[in-house]
């Protein structure tokens, strides 16, 4: 990653010299409860809105705002995730959390179900100060992860983990991988939802605009598996499941059919 340059925000940004760095809290899952085998799972930063549109929605707004508080005009780019950019990183030294076990973000009060945005400026800025990392000698995330995924604590193989097997990997995923993906059609929130950080039963404020659709909510697994091109459509529209195309989400709705027997 170093090496094509998402260690250096000024080759996205020559003028950069200021990176402001969000979060924008998505809805905690829901109390688990028992549900059909035939139904699917879909993680749940991918129940709502496409995060990327509703985060560069506002951090544009912000850079507005940056604007008419410093009464000039500000040079800006916003980023979500896919800009080469080590946003976690960004992120650690921007004072919003540090890095779990799990490899994923938390903040504290507010544990890690949240979307990064960063907005690059040439304001000069102070930097923040940054949060000492609080695991102690919790392991309940490695211990969680179906298939292993954790070579080590901070550490992850992300060619076995659910999510990049159920969204990023295009080919076919191994035989012996697929028992250990379960019901998951999209991503996988295994290792948050046993994280203690997370464990608060008080609702946190998240954004409405990733609020979970229906339709995302347990699908069934058959419906999935026979989706025509124009059903795929309705179904993705404007959501980030369109990270996946139809002959994946089947191959995904194959292997959950095949663990739910």
């Amino acid at each position: 990653m170093a090496q094509n340059g998402r260690a250096a925000p000024q080759l996205l940004m020559p003028n950069a010299k200021s990176a402001i760095v969000t979060a924008l809290a998505y809805p905690k899952p829901a109390p688990a409860r028992t549900v059909g085998s035939s139904k699917g799972v879909v993680a749940q930063f991918a129940l709502g809105t496409d995060y990327h549109t509703v985060v560069h929605a506002k951090l544009r707004a912000l850079a507005d705002e940056c604007q008419r508080i410093v009464g000039r005009p500000v040079a800006f780019r916003a980023c979500v995730d896919s800009a080469p950019l080590l946003e976690r990183d960004l992120a650690v030294r921007a004072g919003l959390g540090f890095f779990g076990k799990s490899t994923l973000l938390i903040a504290p009060g507010l544990g890690s179900y949240f979307m990064l945005g960063e907005l690059l400026t040439d304001l000069e800025l102070p930097e923040a100060q940054a949060h000492r990392a609080r695991c102690g000698r919790c392991t309940a995330c490695l211990d969680a992860c179906p298939t292993r995924a954790f070579v080590a604590p901070y550490v992850l193989d992300a060619r076995r983990c659910v999510s990049y097997l159920t969204i990023e990997n295009r080919g076919e995923i191994a035989p012996e991988l697929r028992p250990l993906i379960g019901r998951h059609v999209f991503g996988c929130d295994i290792c948050q939802s046993v994280c203690p950080f997370n464990a608060s039963r008080k609702p946190h404020p998240s954004a409405p605009e990733l609020a979970a659709r229906p339709a995302l909510i347990d699908p069934d697994l058959a419906a999935l598996l026979h989706l025509t091109a124009s059903g795929y459509r309705r179904l993705v529209s404007g959501t980030a499941l369109r990270r996946v195309n139809r002959a994946q989400l089947a191959r995904n709705a194959a292997i959950a059919l095949g663990n739910s027997v």
